[in-house]
């Protein structure tokens, strides 16, 4: 590490730019160098920032991000490590003993404390990045502190998984009520979404009440949970639905648009306790469009490949500069400025482990019930379909032998009708050739007699 303070000062050096390195701290996926920077020779910040990309590559480390820090009038250098430790789940385990709002541990910041957030202000969520950068393991992480924290009570979860394979295995959950897997079924829950809504939004205006937490307090008797519709891939869908509504934009009973039924729930959800988190791993206007960044205000983004991705995602740049892994940047509502969290590695065990302590035992009890109704009646079915083949097979059995048979009679027949055609013929050319033979004699013997 002092090497590499070393290096960093005398590449600066050459260029006749003086700075001092006061501290070094560590994190889990960077060194932070906060520089102090010597203003004698009137040195601007945008003149070492320039020279950032030369510095990467003269100390032949990728992804080096510039920071300014306000407190000390001084910046930053984000290094990131070459021996990178890995966050685990278990050191970002976060309980909520209050019950206030929805807590949750998005991971470790630079100061390597835990980053706690209430989705409740956030209070829809935007998650983008690349493939493999680590959204869906967040979205676990998410879920996972989400059902170690709450009850059903509290909390009721509807999953949209396009893939199919991400979120299924939380469907066996209390909180869980719904997961969805392709267009037609995502829009039914987003429709009920809406009508529960309005449902809540009248019971409000019944008992004088603004938002979820004051009704919750006053009506104790009926609590509205809160509501948390996760869609793990928007792409996927958005683009499916734009292919339906080009397909049948002449209907004039034409759907609204996925796109529409997300925004509307954004913009009345949150007071209702409806809240959004929607991944995408295409950070593209076409896809996170204006509408949807308006009213999706808190985001978070992983690694991107190029500035105007990570420009799409958070309206700054510094995306392009992650180094993967679950490294993030957190941009909350209202807030200006981005946080830089390192998420955690969630295991295939850890997700079990968390999803067998939020097991609803009874409705496993009744869908197995139904599975085992299910086999009986296809079993059933099989038989019974197994006889009519038998039955039909028989059938045509004994038809098959019921045709060979008229074959065979038809070909006695035949042979006979033949052998009586052949044996007319002869007789009538016998006939023929005898009355002949005879008419002959008969004229000669007249032909004798008139001789004579």
């Amino acid at each position: 590490m002092e090497e590499l303070k070393q290096n960093i000062i005398d590449f600066y050096k050459n260029y006749n730019i003086n700075i001092s390195i006061e501290k070094v701290v560590e994190a889990y996926q960077v060194d932070r160098y906060f520089i102090k920077l010597d203003r004698t020779n009137k040195t601007r910040l945008v003149n070492v920032e320039k020279l950032v990309d030369d510095l990467s590559a003269e100390l032949g480390i990728k992804n080096i991000k510039f920071t300014t820090d306000f407190e000390t009038g001084g910046i930053v250098f984000e290094i990131p490590k070459k021996d990178r430790k890995t966050l685990y789940l278990k050191d970002i385990e976060y309980i909520d003993s209050d019950k206030t709002g929805l807590q949750v541990c998005f991971g470790k910041d630079l100061n390597n404390n835990s980053y706690i957030v209430n989705l409740c202000e956030t209070p829809h969520l935007l998650v983008a990045g690349t493939t493999g950068s680590g959204k869906s393991i967040f979205i676990n992480s998410i879920l996972i502190n989400l059902l170690n924290n709450y009850k059903k009570d509290y909390l009721e979860l509807s999953l949209i998984d396009p893939k199919k394979v991400e979120l299924s295995i939380y469907k066996n959950c209390e909180q869980v009520k719904e997961i969805a897997n392709n267009l037609t079924d995502t829009k039914q829950i987003l429709k009920n979404t809406l009508l529960e809504i309005d449902y809540r939004y009248r019971q409000f205006e019944t008992y004088n009440c603004r938002n979820i937490e004051s009704y919750n307090k006053k009506v104790i008797s009926t609590k509205f949970p809160y509501k948390i519709i996760v869609i793990d891939e928007l792409a996927d869908i958005i683009l499916q639905d734009r292919q339906e509504q080009t397909a049948n934009r002449k209907n004039p009973l034409q759907e609204q648009s996925l796109e529409s039924l997300i925004c509307r729930i954004a913009q009345i959800g949150r007071a209702c306790g409806v809240h959004l988190i929607v991944a995408t791993q295409r950070p593209s206007s076409d896809i996170i469009t204006g509408l949807i960044k308006a009213n999706i205000p808190s985001r978070v983004a992983f690694s991107v490949s190029t500035k105007i991705d990570s420009r799409v995602i958070l309206d700054d740049r510094g995306a392009e500069k992650l180094t993967g892994k679950g490294d993030m940047l957190f941009k909350m509502v209202g807030d200006e400025e981005t946080h830089r969290i390192q998420g955690a590695y969630v295991t295939d065990e850890e997700i079990e482990k968390a999803v067998n302590q939020n097991t609803n035992k009874e409705e496993i009890k009744r869908q197995e019930a139904e599975k085992m109704a299910i086999l009986q009646h296809q079993r059933e079915q099989q038989e019974l379909l197994k006889q009519q083949q038998e039955e039909q097979e028989q059938q045509r059995q004994k038809a098959e032998k019921e045709r060979i048979k008229q074959e065979k009679s038809n070909k006695r027949w035949n042979t006979f009708e033949t052998i009586c055609h052949i044996i007319g013929n002869i007789l009538k050319w016998t006939c023929i050739i005898l009355l002949g033979g005879i008419y002959l004699i008969f004229k000669f013997i007249s032909d004798l007699a008139k001789g004579r």
